[in-house]
Protein backbone atom coordinates (compact mmCIF):
# COMPACT_ATOMS: atom_id res chain seq x y z
CA UNK A 1 0.00 0.00 0.00
CA UNK A 2 1.10 3.55 -0.74
CA UNK A 3 0.04 6.52 1.38
CA UNK A 4 -1.47 7.99 -1.80
CA UNK A 5 -4.06 5.18 -1.57
CA UNK A 6 -5.50 6.68 1.64
CA UNK A 7 -4.34 10.31 1.72
CA UNK A 8 -4.81 13.15 -0.78
CA UNK A 9 -1.83 15.44 -0.25
CA UNK A 10 -3.32 18.23 -2.37
CA UNK A 11 -6.36 18.64 -0.12
CA UNK A 12 -4.53 17.39 3.00
CA UNK A 13 -7.35 14.97 3.65
CA UNK A 14 -8.10 11.30 4.05
CA UNK A 15 -9.48 9.30 1.14
CA UNK A 16 -12.63 7.40 2.07
CA UNK A 17 -13.54 5.30 -0.95
CA UNK A 18 -14.11 1.61 -1.61
CA UNK A 19 -10.61 1.27 -3.06
CA UNK A 20 -8.99 2.98 -0.06
CA UNK A 21 -10.94 0.89 2.45
CA UNK A 22 -10.16 -2.41 0.75
CA UNK A 23 -6.52 -1.71 -0.08
CA UNK A 24 -5.96 -0.74 3.55
CA UNK A 25 -7.69 -3.91 4.80
CA UNK A 26 -5.62 -6.03 2.41
CA UNK A 27 -2.25 -4.53 3.32
CA UNK A 28 -2.53 -3.39 6.95
CA UNK A 29 -3.03 -6.15 9.48
CA UNK A 30 -4.41 -5.67 12.96
CA UNK A 31 -2.53 -7.28 15.87
CA UNK A 32 -3.25 -11.01 16.09
CA UNK A 33 -5.22 -10.54 19.32
CA UNK A 34 -8.04 -8.77 17.50
CA UNK A 35 -8.59 -11.68 15.11
CA UNK A 36 -8.65 -14.16 18.01
CA UNK A 37 -11.08 -11.94 19.93
CA UNK A 38 -13.41 -11.86 16.92
CA UNK A 39 -13.26 -15.63 16.57
CA UNK A 40 -14.16 -16.09 20.24
CA UNK A 41 -17.12 -13.70 19.97
CA UNK A 42 -18.31 -15.32 16.76
CA UNK A 43 -18.28 -18.67 18.54
CA UNK A 44 -19.70 -17.67 21.93
CA UNK A 45 -22.20 -14.90 21.24
CA UNK A 46 -24.74 -17.18 19.44
CA UNK A 47 -24.41 -19.73 22.24
CA UNK A 48 -25.22 -17.23 24.99
CA UNK A 49 -27.52 -14.75 23.25
CA UNK A 50 -30.84 -16.35 22.43
CA UNK A 51 -34.43 -15.19 22.64
CA UNK A 52 -34.66 -16.63 26.17
CA UNK A 53 -31.18 -15.63 27.40
CA UNK A 54 -30.73 -15.42 31.17
CA UNK A 55 -29.13 -12.51 33.00
CA UNK A 56 -25.96 -14.58 33.41
CA UNK A 57 -25.82 -15.21 29.66
CA UNK A 58 -26.01 -11.49 28.92
CA UNK A 59 -23.60 -10.59 31.72
CA UNK A 60 -21.06 -13.04 30.26
CA UNK A 61 -21.20 -11.40 26.82
CA UNK A 62 -21.14 -7.87 28.28
CA UNK A 63 -17.96 -8.79 30.17
CA UNK A 64 -16.32 -10.28 27.08
CA UNK A 65 -17.12 -7.30 24.86
CA UNK A 66 -15.92 -4.87 27.52
CA UNK A 67 -12.63 -6.76 27.81
CA UNK A 68 -11.99 -7.35 24.13
CA UNK A 69 -12.96 -3.85 23.00
CA UNK A 70 -11.40 -1.98 25.95
CA UNK A 71 -14.53 0.03 26.71
CA UNK A 72 -13.18 0.63 30.22
CA UNK A 73 -16.25 -0.27 32.23
CA UNK A 74 -15.47 -1.48 35.74
CA UNK A 75 -17.08 -4.65 37.19
CA UNK A 76 -19.96 -2.72 38.78
CA UNK A 77 -20.65 -0.87 35.54
CA UNK A 78 -20.64 -4.15 33.58
CA UNK A 79 -23.11 -5.63 36.06
CA UNK A 80 -25.40 -2.59 35.87
CA UNK A 81 -25.20 -2.52 32.07
CA UNK A 82 -26.04 -6.23 31.85
CA UNK A 83 -29.07 -5.63 34.09
CA UNK A 84 -30.37 -2.90 31.79
CA UNK A 85 -29.78 -5.02 28.69
CA UNK A 86 -31.48 -8.01 30.30
CA UNK A 87 -34.53 -5.91 31.24
CA UNK A 88 -34.78 -4.79 27.60
CA UNK A 89 -33.69 -8.05 25.99
CA UNK A 90 -36.92 -8.65 24.04
CA UNK A 91 -36.65 -5.23 22.39
CA UNK A 92 -32.97 -5.74 21.68
CA UNK A 93 -33.63 -9.20 20.25
CA UNK A 94 -36.12 -7.68 17.82
CA UNK A 95 -33.75 -4.83 16.92
CA UNK A 96 -30.80 -7.08 16.05
CA UNK A 97 -33.00 -8.93 13.57
CA UNK A 98 -34.81 -5.90 12.14
CA UNK A 99 -33.02 -2.55 11.94
CA UNK A 100 -34.28 -0.20 14.65
CA UNK A 101 -31.81 2.60 15.35
CA UNK A 102 -34.29 4.27 17.69
CA UNK A 103 -34.04 1.29 20.07
CA UNK A 104 -30.25 1.71 20.29
CA UNK A 105 -30.72 5.37 21.10
CA UNK A 106 -33.41 4.55 23.66
CA UNK A 107 -31.12 2.11 25.49
CA UNK A 108 -28.47 4.86 25.62
CA UNK A 109 -31.05 7.31 26.94
CA UNK A 110 -32.14 4.83 29.62
CA UNK A 111 -28.53 4.68 30.81
CA UNK A 112 -28.65 8.44 31.37
CA UNK A 113 -31.48 7.95 33.83
CA UNK A 114 -29.39 5.65 36.04
CA UNK A 115 -26.61 6.39 38.51
CA UNK A 116 -23.85 4.63 36.54
CA UNK A 117 -21.73 6.28 33.82
CA UNK A 118 -23.18 6.12 30.31
CA UNK A 119 -21.23 3.85 27.97
CA UNK A 120 -22.23 5.15 24.55
CA UNK A 121 -19.55 3.25 22.65
CA UNK A 122 -20.18 -0.04 24.45
CA UNK A 123 -23.90 0.02 23.65
CA UNK A 124 -23.23 0.45 19.93
CA UNK A 125 -20.71 -2.42 20.08
CA UNK A 126 -23.27 -4.65 21.81
CA UNK A 127 -25.90 -4.10 19.11
CA UNK A 128 -23.35 -4.42 16.30
CA UNK A 129 -21.80 -7.64 17.59
CA UNK A 130 -25.15 -9.27 18.32
CA UNK A 131 -26.52 -8.39 14.90
CA UNK A 132 -23.39 -9.74 13.19
CA UNK A 133 -23.02 -13.00 15.08
CA UNK A 134 -26.60 -13.85 16.06
CA UNK A 135 -28.69 -12.43 13.24
CA UNK A 136 -25.88 -12.66 10.64
CA UNK A 137 -26.48 -9.06 9.60
CA UNK A 138 -24.11 -6.08 9.47
CA UNK A 139 -26.63 -3.32 10.22
CA UNK A 140 -25.22 -1.26 13.10
CA UNK A 141 -22.00 0.77 12.85
CA UNK A 142 -19.87 0.97 15.98
CA UNK A 143 -19.35 4.40 17.54
CA UNK A 144 -15.79 5.22 18.53
CA UNK A 145 -14.40 8.58 19.62
CA UNK A 146 -11.32 8.11 17.42
CA UNK A 147 -13.56 7.56 14.39
CA UNK A 148 -15.61 10.65 15.23
CA UNK A 149 -12.36 12.61 15.59
CA UNK A 150 -11.17 11.46 12.17
CA UNK A 151 -14.53 12.30 10.59
CA UNK A 152 -14.45 15.78 12.15
CA UNK A 153 -11.11 16.35 10.44
CA UNK A 154 -12.31 14.84 7.16
CA UNK A 155 -15.45 16.99 6.96
CA UNK A 156 -13.62 20.11 8.16
CA UNK A 157 -11.21 19.76 5.26
CA UNK A 158 -14.18 19.40 2.93
CA UNK A 159 -15.80 22.48 4.51
CA UNK A 160 -18.75 20.20 5.13
CA UNK A 161 -21.78 21.13 7.24
CA UNK A 162 -21.37 17.92 9.24
CA UNK A 163 -18.30 19.32 11.00
CA UNK A 164 -20.06 21.49 13.54
CA UNK A 165 -23.68 20.52 13.29
CA UNK A 166 -23.46 16.73 13.31
CA UNK A 167 -20.17 14.95 13.94
CA UNK A 168 -19.03 17.30 16.70
CA UNK A 169 -22.42 17.03 18.34
CA UNK A 170 -22.41 13.26 18.53
CA UNK A 171 -18.85 13.35 19.87
CA UNK A 172 -19.84 15.49 22.89
CA UNK A 173 -20.45 13.27 25.95
CA UNK A 174 -23.61 15.05 27.13
CA UNK A 175 -25.40 14.95 23.78
CA UNK A 176 -24.10 11.85 22.05
CA UNK A 177 -26.65 10.85 19.47
CA UNK A 178 -26.46 7.43 17.82
CA UNK A 179 -29.15 8.19 15.23
CA UNK A 180 -27.02 11.08 13.94
CA UNK A 181 -23.88 8.96 13.93
CA UNK A 182 -25.70 6.11 12.18
CA UNK A 183 -26.90 8.46 9.43
CA UNK A 184 -23.43 9.90 8.85
CA UNK A 185 -21.76 6.49 8.62
CA UNK A 186 -24.58 5.12 6.46
CA UNK A 187 -24.18 7.93 3.94
CA UNK A 188 -20.43 7.31 3.70
CA UNK A 189 -20.98 3.56 3.45
CA UNK A 190 -23.52 3.99 0.65
CA UNK A 191 -21.16 6.22 -1.33
CA UNK A 192 -18.22 3.83 -0.83
CA UNK A 193 -20.27 0.65 -1.31
CA UNK A 194 -18.59 -1.12 1.61
CA UNK A 195 -20.01 -2.79 4.72
CA UNK A 196 -20.24 -1.18 8.13
CA UNK A 197 -17.60 -3.58 9.41
CA UNK A 198 -15.18 -2.67 6.62
CA UNK A 199 -15.70 1.05 7.17
CA UNK A 200 -15.51 0.68 10.97
CA UNK A 201 -12.18 -1.14 10.73
CA UNK A 202 -10.70 1.38 8.28
CA UNK A 203 -11.64 4.51 10.20
CA UNK A 204 -10.87 3.00 13.61
CA UNK A 205 -7.41 1.71 12.64
CA UNK A 206 -6.45 5.01 11.01
CA UNK A 207 -7.69 7.08 13.94
CA UNK A 208 -6.11 4.79 16.54
CA UNK A 209 -2.72 4.62 14.81
CA UNK A 210 -2.60 8.40 14.44
CA UNK A 211 -3.56 8.89 18.10
CA UNK A 212 -0.92 6.40 19.23
CA UNK A 213 1.84 7.98 17.16
CA UNK A 214 1.14 11.71 17.63
CA UNK A 215 0.09 11.59 21.28
CA UNK A 216 -3.54 12.22 20.42
CA UNK A 217 -2.82 15.66 18.93
CA UNK A 218 -2.76 14.79 15.25
CA UNK A 219 -5.54 17.29 14.40
CA UNK A 220 -3.43 20.18 15.73
CA UNK A 221 -2.75 22.79 13.00
CA UNK A 222 0.60 22.28 11.35
CA UNK A 223 0.80 18.54 11.99
CA UNK A 224 2.31 16.83 8.95
CA UNK A 225 -0.13 13.93 8.76
CA UNK A 226 1.24 12.83 5.40
CA UNK A 227 4.71 12.30 6.88
CA UNK A 228 3.27 10.35 9.82
CA UNK A 229 1.27 8.10 7.47
CA UNK A 230 4.41 7.49 5.43
CA UNK A 231 6.28 6.43 8.56
CA UNK A 232 3.42 4.18 9.67
CA UNK A 233 2.53 2.49 6.40
CA UNK A 234 5.53 2.79 4.10
CA UNK A 235 8.21 1.97 6.64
Amino acid sequence: MQVADIWDEKSSNFIITQDAVRIFARDVQKPTRYYVDEQILEDLVPKFIKQDSSFKDIYTIVTLINSFYSTRMGPDDCFARANLLFENHNRIWAAIHNLDVATVQNIIDLQRQGDRPVSFSFTTKYFSILSRYVAKQDIYPIYDSKVAKLLNYYFYKQNHAYTKSRVSGCNTPTVKDYITYYNIISEIMASCKVSYKELDNYLWQLGTNLDNNINGAWTKPGTDIHAVLQRLYEG
